[in-house]
């Protein structure tokens, strides 16, 4: 099996030598547009340039493209030079920048005069949604407090248990009282726990190193095993689980999201161990869905891609271990793309598509009036059209779920990088499905208690109806008012429990009247 670095090689060569003869084959481009469609299109979608406000292309943007072009920026500066110069001599052996400039000086100015020159001097503001309340849930939390480093939750009905992971390798379980009953601990911060062997035992996903990294050091575990059950991975976010090759045992795909590379790895089961097989060699594979999704008896894999290049991609199982790709969504590179769920949402028995954008840690530090929840209506062929959208800065994951028990599918949504300009950030929606794709946004008044990373849903106090998780991270993930930062990192409200109370008839009345 080639290495990442070599396949991402020979595809910065083929990507050279597509603009090379793109240019020998028509006329060169002359103008900064023209030249901007050539190059900043060839890696991701064309980002236009009344995507960003002017500062944040010159200042954010444009120097990080500067280097994936092979131009080193600062000079000026001794210390950010040699760490560009540093970046540069990493990113060349591992292939995902190159060794020299593929266009002239000239004609990377002129990119930049025509982002400089046409991009707004800011962005138009998303007005506030009015929100109602939302009687349908009510706040829990825990008996002891916990500290706001979630990574990772899970709801497990069947044992009134919520599993809750950190980014420091703990993993803490609660009753459905919200008393803590157990605990373990691991190396690294945990991104998902899987059961899959059959014999009880749990298989827990470590990141290795939670920053942005391009180091292997990411592994599936498994919990008093002496080795991981897989180890040298990219920075992985998730593990999912399914027969791929119809032999009758479990398979494991992996997220390997990593930073400048990464990679969607299938592990099929093989002995005793895993053979693995690189299904597609980029980085920001953040979720990985396996179905059957042609109805061929074969499992196949619908994956969020959130680095760079964002989409969504359809991997169609070929019956011989491999997967024919075919993108169905595509988004420009500061979409954030963060989430991705596959429900009939207008209930004609097709699965659509429901995605949040909304990651605001790169480049692009901004409130961005593009950032919310989208939905994408199946046409019964897998081709995916918006129909609706929610404004909602930073949204980081959605949910649909009936949480009304009116058979409908409502929407949650969590925000990490909420518009903090506004008296009351949205953090946290819940989109009440009112049909024809309306929805009430509601939310309740101590939302803002924590900064809402991570979000699950289940029913934890085994009463018939859905409740909600919420696991709060306050470590910097983008400029936030000092007042902010510090209200979250005193509050400790690492975890918030909304109970679901569909069985009081008053409250569903309440909502249904409103």
């Amino acid at each position: 099996m080639p290495k990442v670095g070599t396949v991402l090689s020979l595809l910065s060569l083929l990507i050279g030598w597509i603009i090379v003869t793109s240019l020998s084959c028509s006329q060169p481009p002359q103008t900064g547009e023209e030249l901007a469609n050539v190059y900043c299109a060839s890696c991701h979608q064309f980002p236009d340039p009344g995507l960003l406000d002017k500062k944040t292309w010159q200042t954010g943007v444009l120097p990080r493209m500067a280097l994936r072009l092979g131009f080193i920026t600062d000079t000026l500066n001794l210390g950010k030079h040699q760490a560009q110069l540093e970046e540069q001599a990493r990113g060349v052996q591992l292939g995902y920048l190159p060794a020299q400039p593929v266009l002239s000086v000239a004609d990377w100015k002129k990119i930049v005069a025509y982002y400089a020159e046409t991009a707004p001097d800011s962005l138009p503001h998303t007005p506030a949604p009015v929100v109602g309340a939302l009687p349908l849930f009510t706040p829990r939390s825990p008996t002891d407090s916990l500290l706001s480093l979630t990574t990772f939750l899970h709801i497990d009905p069947a044992t009134q248990t919520l599993s809750v992971g950190t980014s420091r390798g703990d993993l803490f379980k609660f009753d459905s009282h919200l008393n803590r009953r157990d605990s373990l601990h691991f190396s690294s911060a945990i991104s998902d726990v899987k059961s899959w062997q059959g014999n009880g035992k749990m298989g827990y996903l470590l990141m290795g190193i939670m920053t942005p990294n391009d180091k292997k050091a990411g592994s599936l575990q498994e919990f008093g095993r002496s080795n991981p059950l897989i180890d040298s991975l990219y920075r992985p976010v998730q593990v999912s689980v399914g027969d791929l090759n119809h032999d009758g045992q479990t398979d494991l795909v992996v997220c390997e999201y990593g930073h400048n590379v990464g990679q969607l790895s299938a592990f099929f089961r093989a002995g005793n161990g895993y053979r693995k097989t690189v299904i597609d060699p980029a980085p920001g594979a953040r979720q990985a869905i396996i179905r059957d999704l042609n109805a061929d008896g074969w499992a196949d894999m619908l994956v969020l891609f959130a680095q760079g290049d964002e989409q969504v991609t359809l991997f169609t199982n070929q019956h011989d271990g491999t997967f024919q790709k075919k993108t169905l969504l595509r988004f420009p590179p500061v979409y954030g793309s963060s989430y991705l769920e596959l429900a009939d949402i207008n209930g004609d028995g097709q699965p659509d598509l429901i995605c949040t954008n909304g990651d605001n840690a790169d480049y692009s530090q901004i409130v961005k009036p593009y950032h919310g929840i989208r939905v994408y209506l199946n046409d019964g062929k897998f081709g995916f059209k918006q129909a609706y959208f929610y404004p909602m800065p930073g949204a980081g994951q959605v949910l649909a779920r009936d949480f009304d028990n009116d058979g409908d599918l409502d929407l949650a949504a969590i925000s990490a990088f909420p518009d903090f300009s506004k008296n009351k950030p949205q953090v946290f929606v819940y989109l009440e499905n009112k049909g024809k794709l309306t929805f009430t946004p509601r939310s309740f008044a101590s939302a803002d208690a924590g900064r809402w990373l991570v979000m699950t849903a289940g029913d934890l106090d085994h009463d018939g109806d859905e409740d909600i998780a919420l696991g709060a991270y306050v470590r910097t993930l983008s400029p936030t008012p000092a007042a902010w930062n510090t209200r979250w990192q005193t509050t400790k409200a690492g975890l918030l429990v909304l109970n679901n109370q569909y069985k009081d008839s008053g409250v569903v009345a309440q909502m249904k009247g409103r």
